[in-house]
């Protein structure tokens, strides 16, 4: 993919907008698309750093702790009163916020395309406008 990508690259542009990227006069196509590899992916290195333990984080804290409270409220007949009722379906609705938004805003943002196919981006994309505005309503 970023050899794929350096390549078009190296083809679209000319040679003062070579020599300009790379600060060497006259770069050859393997010398342009080396470099290029080696920057993407140093860089996608850092963003995935950067980005994969806040996301695991906030995933991993979210899915245990709203199925921690679902659990405890669903489990104890003197924990069934309304106002918990409203405490269940605002876990419910974080746990599906996390469990549908997360990972598919992640993997897409880390691999740059959408790689589970078009119908399911459709749906992903639908859930995640839904889940979101219900986890806003509520």
């Amino acid at each position: 993919m970023d050899f794929d990508y350096c390549n078009n690259m190296y083809n679209a542009s000319n040679a003062s907008e070579r020599e300009a990227q790379t600060g060497i006069e006259n770069v050859t196509r393997a010398q342009y698309v080396r470099m290029c590899v080696n920057f993407r992916r140093a860089h996608d290195s850092d963003v995935s750093n950067i980005l994969i333990l806040p996301y695991g984080l906030i995933f991993l804290l979210s899915v245990v702790g709203n199925t921690m409270v679902i659990l405890t409220l669903v489990r104890h007949k003197k924990m069934r009163t309304i106002t918990n009722m409203y405490l269940i379906n605002l876990a419910l609705s974080d746990l599906l916020l996390a469990v549908f938004c997360m990972p598919f805003t992640l993997i897409p943002m880390l691999m740059e395309e959408f790689i589970f196919g078009p119908v399911l981006c459709v749906l992903i994309r639908y859930a995640q406008g839904k889940l979101l505005h219900n986890a806003l309503l509520l």
